[in-house]
């Protein structure tokens, strides 16, 4: 112990010192194996992340690179402070050749593997540069490695991130539905829907801080979170599932395994809706007795049909009947008719027997 609190001071001087002057690709080679050993340092990480975007441009030292990342990768198993700048630092880095991309990729899966907190840190930094003005180009990759390697963790994570971008002024739902397509278009059946939609349904979302939104903001979240929850139900009606239930209509059983587990999952989804509008729309939000109702039907999908489309134009009119035609031959659970039932009986929530 005596000895590292010595040689700490000076590794960190042999490092700086190494960036300084001209380099030539054999001192660059030196070099990194020089910082691939002292890696388990946090400032000599941090100092890797700020350089290694430079680094990768020359070829030649595309092996040492590699080498370097993964002794960052495996040492950020401590989710310190430090860490966390590793880890935003890595997920803003650009890369242009595809051939290094996918070995970072591996680099990153290695880093979020060292430490339960990485995986939503890195999360967290990506959707972010998604929705900034410069979108990264690894973007889409790291995410559907985070949905292939923890597809249950990332979706409940991934709704959670979502509800952080509805409370401020400027409005992200446009920018968020097209998000989730590409994601769902780069991971395709992967993706947890029927997690990530109990997600944005929590009874208390985290970081929120919703006393100090004004009603019109509140109202805002409830329409956009239900939004959400209409577009990852539509987003499920895949073309395979889409023929294979035309297919079914017409006698061929070859896929009905794959069409039970869709609209059980879409049952599920709006039983979760519904008791999203009964326990904790009223209480957290306290919309507008009209606008809890158009809610309501909303995810129960028995608005009309431009309700679904209006933001985006998606689903596109050539897919829009058959997609919203699914949502309506969706399993009702018994749980779901009965919380109607109550919700039309209590006093306090603006839906009479009637309706």
């Amino acid at each position: 112990q005596v000895l590292a609190v010595e040689c700490f001071p000076q590794t960190l001087d042999l490092v700086r010192a190494g960036g300084r002057g001209v380099q030539t690709d054999a001192n660059m080679k030196n070099s990194l194996k020089f910082l691939m050993t002292a890696a388990g340092m946090s400032e000599v990480r941090l100092l890797i992340v700020q350089r290694i975007e430079g680094w990768i441009q020359n070829p030649k030292i595309t092996k040492q690179c590699q080498d370097v990342l993964t002794a960052v990768a495996v040492n950020c198993h401590n989710h310190s402070p430090e860490d966390v700048q590793v880890i935003e630092g890595l997920c803003g880095v650009r890369l242009k050749t595809k051939l290094f991309s996918s070995q970072f990729v591996g680099c990153m899966k290695e880093l979020i593997s060292s430490h339960p907190d990485n995986l939503e840190t890195a999360l967290n930094s990506v959707v972010s540069n998604e929705l900034g003005q410069q979108r990264g180009p690894n973007n889409m990759a790291l995410l559907a490695m985070m949905v292939y390697s923890w597809p249950e963790e990332t979706a409940k994570l991934l709704g959670a991130v979502f509800l952080t971008f509805l409370t401020p002024r400027e409005d992200y739902l446009r920018a968020l539905r097209s998000f989730l397509r590409e994601l769902v278009r780069q991971v395709r059946n992967e993706f947890n829907f029927a997690v990530f939609a109990r997600s944005l349904m929590r009874e208390k979302p985290a970081g929120m801080e919703l006393q100090n939104l004004d009603q019109t903001l509140k109202e805002r979240v409830v329409l956009a979170v239900a939004d959400l929850v209409t577009c990852s139900s539509m987003l499920m009606a895949s073309l395979l599932i889409r023929e294979a239930y035309n297919g079914y209509v017409k006698g061929d059983k070859v896929m009905v395994q794959q069409l039970q587990e869709f609209f059980s999952t879409l049952g599920v989804m709006q039983r979760d809706a519904v008791w999203w509008m009964h326990s904790v729309v009223p209480a957290t939000y306290r919309p507008q007795p009209a606008m809890y109702k158009t809610c309501l039907r909303k995810v129960l999908f028995l608005e009309p049909s431009e309700t679904y489309h209006s933001k985006d134009n998606w689903p596109p009119e050539a897919d829009r009947s058959a997609i919203l035609h699914l949502m309506s031959e969706a399993n009702l659970m018994e749980d779901t008719l009965m919380r109607i039932l109550v919700i039309g009986l209590a006093r306090e929530l603006p839906l009479s027997p009637a309706d």
